[in-house]
């Protein structure tokens, strides 16, 4: 009896740790995340951030295609492609922080959401958000980079067609 007991006092003891943990420091219960746990952080993202939902689905499909793991040949990272330099300054994340499908939407979108306050158009938000606000500010309008032009027009064709 003296062995049950002790054994039922040890599972409660660790299921309390557990518990504690996981309310107190950010651990990701799951090495993978569904497309539905994805597109509900987006969707929360996106309205924190008076983002129009669709278009914030569509800015992820075109970056990574929903994939939080993705690294481009230039070296950006995960669902929203945030370049390690741009999730240090504008968010204070490092490397491994873009990672976290959580952290890179809050990044990537407040990003983005600066974007389209100073340039005041969706376009030419994608633009910057793209091809970097530097060049935009400094031509007035989108470059006319082949990878940029394509790029803004699949999210606004995307983003008209409403995918969900």
């Amino acid at each position: 009896m003296k062995t049950i007991n002790t054994f039922i006092i040890g599972v409660a003891v660790g299921v309390i740790i557990g518990v504690y943990i996981q309310i107190h420091f950010e651990i990701i219960r799951k090495p993978y995340f569904s497309s539905y746990d994805l597109k509900g952080m987006a969707w929360e993202t996106a309205r924190r951030y008076h983002i129009d939902v669709p278009l914030l689905f569509a800015i992820v499909r075109q970056e990574s295609g929903w994939n939080p793991k993705v690294i481009s040949p230039k070296g950006a990272i995960g669902l929203m492609q945030i370049m390690p330099a741009t999730g240090k300054g504008f968010c204070g994340l490092s490397e491994k922080q873009l990672f976290n499908p959580r952290h890179n939407l809050e990044c990537g979108t407040a990003y983005f959401a600066q974007q389209l306050k100073e340039f005041g158009s969706v376009r030419l938000a994608l633009c910057a958000y793209n091809a970097g606000p530097t060049r935009v500010r400094k031509l007035g309008e989108c470059p006319p980079f082949k990878e940029t032009t394509q790029y803004t027009r699949n999210i606004l064709k995307n983003w008209k067609g409403g995918e969900l």
